[in-house]
């Protein structure tokens, strides 16, 4: 079980917009931002957070291809958020 003070620092480790985004009751979300805006780490956090809050939770996440999307998602933004909140990754 997953704290509320470890989910908490995780959500706090968003900037202002990314707190808006994964506050956001919208059932679909969509960001709209320029490059290198940090789309994706914001998904990542929102992901993460849904997943500890909701176990059962479906999160679909869209690539150009199923590579990019590894590599932009997991290796770039889960794995990073898993280190520094000492997740073991399964």
């Amino acid at each position: 079980m997953i704290s509320k003070a470890t989910l908490k620092a995780i959500y706090n480790s968003g900037f202002k917009q990314q707190k808006d985004f994964i506050k956001d009751p919208s059932r679909r979300k969509a960001l709209f931002v320029p490059r290198r805006g940090a789309k994706t780490y914001a998904i990542a956090l929102y992901m993460i957070i849904a997943a500890l809050t909701n176990p059962k939770v479906k999160i679909l996440y869209l690539g150009l291809s199923k590579e990019s999307a590894e590599n932009a998602l997991w290796r770039d933004c889960v794995l990073k958020i898993f280190n520094d909140f000492n997740f073991k990754e399964q």
